[in-house]
């Protein structure tokens, strides 16, 4: 077997064998070349993936990986405690220096949902982002009057007093 300076998988890849050698390394080497090593393109996202595995572009994980948003971040994460797991997507801010900032709300996915669905709820995901940057922005004489965080009871007992501007009818 002549080398042709490709490489050759490491010493503890299952590929390995005893019975091959090339002209230049005398001794025993791995199978030429190694499937751990060679790369197929996929046919439905066109990216590569190692020989022998699953192109990821039809998981979650995978399709998040190649959606793009501002400094945000798609991550897929499970809730571990329950029995299948349940994912969901959540987006992250990216500071500089490769910290985190705020993370947005968690959206459920369902181990039904098509790829199409997946993009769908990470575009709301982002929307609901803005909508979120939008409300503590907005002010009026000063104040945050749109604000997301205000204490839910408050705004409850706010209504309990009648606090509504309504037009009148005329």
């Amino acid at each position: 077997m002549k080398h042709l300076g490709r490489k050759y998988c490491d010493s503890s890849c299952p590929c390995r064998t005893e019975d091959t050698m090339c002209d230049i390394h005398p001794w025993p080497r791995f199978k030429y070349p190694c499937p751990c090593v060679v790369t197929v393109k996929c046919q439905l996202c066109s990216g590569t993936y190692k020989q022998g595995t699953v192109c990821d572009c039809s998981t979650p994980e995978g399709i998040v990986k190649r959606l793009q948003y501002k400094d945000l971040v798609f991550i897929i994460e499970s809730e571990s405690n329950c029995k299948p797991a349940i994912k969901y997507l959540q987006v992250r801010e990216r500071k500089s220096g490769g910290t985190w900032g705020w993370s947005g709300r968690k959206w459920r996915l369902s181990s039904h949902m098509t790829k199409g669905e997946i993009v769908q709820t990470a575009f709301m995901a982002c929307l609901a982002w803005e909508e979120h940057e939008c409300r503590e922005a907005f002010k009026y004489k000063g104040q945050p009057v749109m604000s997301p965080h205000y204490n839910i009871e408050a705004l409850v007992r706010l209504c309990e007093q009648g606090q509504f501007e309504e037009r009148s009818t005329v």
